[in-house]
């Protein structure tokens, strides 16, 4: 199953690493990077940000990383 690690970015929003994600390659061709923003800030709670990516990317297995 493609996955999507979660992690709080230093930036102040979480980020969403799309590398073992389906289309990787192309998300990283046409972004530069595998790593992505997402809309949460990093005060939200871990289960808000994993359920809302989650539902962005059905088929996907959703994984925070603990940091």
């Amino acid at each position: 199953m493609p996955t999507i690690t979660i992690f709080r970015g230093t930036d102040g929003y979480w980020q969403a690493d799309m590398s073992h994600a389906d289309h990787a390659l192309e998300i990283k061709q046409l972004f530069g990077t595998a790593i992505l923003p997402t809309v949460w800030i990093n005060s939200e709670l871990a289960d808000k940000v994993q359920k809302g990516v989650q539902e962005l990317n059905p088929g996907h297995k959703v994984i925070v990383k603990a940091n």
